[in-house]
């Protein structure tokens, strides 16, 4: 292992590992306490374990977390996508890949195994003892055909392509949400004209009210006017 780990990345392409300078022009990202595998053998495929929401479960599981001491619900809290998904993304680290090898044939079995938060821990032994018995099996069990990066990236692929599962939400979504805004102009509309009714009436019964009170004071005037009747005893 490499501490504090360096690698260089130039495009899509791992240009050194450890360096004892970084370049000059290069842009710095701070990964924080994570365990990096960069390259696995002749394989352009990079895993991230570990450290607090930097691995997709962590992120996904933010997504539907609940803290009950402060009533705060993740954003996806009881949405079947997301669950759909982290179904599929468990599947996929959890599965049995056929490499040629009976002892190593999952991630659990070269010191890759999932915390109970969802993020990854890297037993950095377990693996060393795997590649030194058997580095093909740990090259077929991460890039071979049916490995964990194509398995991962076959159901990640499905689910954001054109049609698949979040595509469609998204536009469910957006229709929606154009529903509710339609309903909340219609709703404003509704409201504006109820409030000019509602001023006209006034208007109209303060005016019924000016008029009565004329009325009555000249009524007023009109019996105080009127010869009073005298009766004899």
């Amino acid at each position: 292992m490499v501490e504090p780990g360096v690698v260089v990345v130039e495009g899509d392409r791992i240009r050194d590992v450890g360096p004892e300078r970084i370049p000059d022009d290069a842009e710095v990202i701070e990964l924080g306490d994570v365990t990096l595998l960069p390259g696995l053998m002749d394989m352009e495929l990079n895993f991230l374990m570990g450290g607090a929401g930097g691995t997709m479960m962590s992120s996904v599981s933010s997504l539907s977390s609940y803290d009950s001491t402060t009533g705060t619900a993740g954003p996806m809290l009881g949405d079947p996508l997301l669950s759909g998904i982290r179904t599929e993304i468990r599947s996929s680290l959890y599965s049995v890949v056929n490499t040629g090898s009976s002892t190593y044939n999952s991630l659990a079995s070269v010191g890759v195994t999932t915390n109970i938060d969802g993020t990854l821990s890297f037993d950095s032994t377990k693996f060393t003892t795997a590649m030194a018995a058997s580095p093909g099996a740990v090259s077929s069990l991460f890039a071979g055909t049916d490995g964990i990066a194509a398995n991962l990236n076959t159901r990640i692929t499905q689910a954001l392509q054109s049609g698949g599962a979040v595509d469609s939400r998204g536009k469910t979504l957006i229709k929606q949400s154009d529903a509710l805004t339609k309903q909340s102009a219609d709703l404003d509309t509704q409201m504006t004209a109820l409030s000019a009714s509602l001023t006209q009436q006034y208007a109209a019964l303060n005016n019924l009210l000016s008029s009565l009170q004329t009325t009555s004071a000249y009524l007023s005037q009109q019996f105080a006017a009127l010869p009073q009747v005298q009766t004899k005893g």
